[in-house]
């Protein structure tokens, strides 16, 4: 999901009110993202500002070294190859753990799609070893949702 405040913003547009929205996102400390750094808030903010909606190079470039160790080919061809075969694949554009998970969740439920915390499970008790909410769209999105999901991820 190249812009997943474009993701939480359909989603909140479709459900009807009331409706309950379930996430699951990857934990980076549980997961083969480990090694990458964590995307910061901003990021997603400047991606959803441009519209993004495609892998961008850059995210494939670090997700191809540091998750499927392969090298990077400097030929301008050859890396424009690599990248296109793997453009359409399942990967982990964004990184995160809990507390950016919320902090990215509650940026989203203040400035476009409220949502209340109906419940959340943190990686160390879920069997995939994901972040895993239940969201319920609101007209008024929850003060304290940071604090609660980060709280309730914890666990």
């Amino acid at each position: 999901m190249p812009d997943p405040i474009h993701l939480i913003n359909e989603c909140w547009r479709v459900l009807r009110d009331g409706g309950m929205l379930f996430l699951a996102a990857p934990d980076r400390r549980f997961s083969t993202d480990h090694l990458r750094p964590m995307t910061p808030l901003e990021h997603l903010i400047d991606d959803h500002r441009r519209k993004e909606r495609t892998v961008e190079d850059h995210h494939l470039d670090e997700f191809l070294r540091l998750n499927e160790k392969l090298e990077i080919p400097a030929d301008a061809a050859a890396r424009r190859a690599l990248f296109d075969a793997h453009r359409e694949r399942s990967i982990h554009i964004h990184v995160w753990d809990a507390p950016a998970f919320a902090a990215f969740l509650a940026y989203c439920s203040r400035v476009s799609a409220p949502f209340a915390l109906l419940g959340a499970a943190g990686p160390e008790s879920t069997q995939r070893r994901e972040m895993v909410m239940v969201l319920q769209k609101v007209q008024s999105g929850d003060r304290n949702l940071e604090r609660r999901l980060t709280a309730a991820l914890a666990r």
